[in-house]
């Protein structure tokens, strides 16, 4: 139809003519009301927006000489973030000397892998970076 006759047709109605597809040829429009339609296009936002899953990564630093009890402290920290749902990297730091016995850190970190793994799993494995060393872990799972 004509845009003339659309558009006086559109507002004896009492709605706007809108253009949905512009490329089309002819160009297709609709006669509806453009207030009501931005206001549902932004409820549809919203909702999308609440379902939408935010995931943290935390942080968890430690050392190489670490004792037994301050590890375990770390590793319920960890629990506690693992069963919040947020990512975790474990971050092992050395200082001095230590750089030069990577075994050691490894060691401390798959001593927390080990008492996690019934709650979290290993994202990314054990990476070293200069003075420090990190692995990410992820809960596990639902269906697991």
């Amino acid at each position: 139809m004509d845009t003339h006759i659309a558009l006086n047709l559109a507002r004896q109605r009492g709605y706007d003519l809108i253009e949905v597809a512009a490329q089309a040829q002819p160009p297709v429009c609709k006669i509806m009301d453009y207030g009501k339609f931005m206001y549902e296009e932004k409820k549809r936002e919203a909702d999308a927006k609440k379902k939408q899953v935010k995931v943290d990564v935390k942080e968890i630093k430690l050392r190489v000489g670490i004792q037994e009890h301050d590890l375990n402290i770390k590793v319920n920290k960890i629990r506690e973030f693992l069963e919040d749902s947020d990512r975790v990297k474990v971050v092992l730091w050395f200082r001095g000397r230590e750089v030069e016995r990577p075994e050691l850190g490894e060691i401390v970190l798959k001593k927390v892998v080990a008492n996690i793994q019934d709650i979290g799993q290993i994202d990314q494995p054990i990476k070293r970076f200069g003075k420090s060393m990190s692995v990410f872990v992820v809960p596990r799972s639902k269906k697991a």
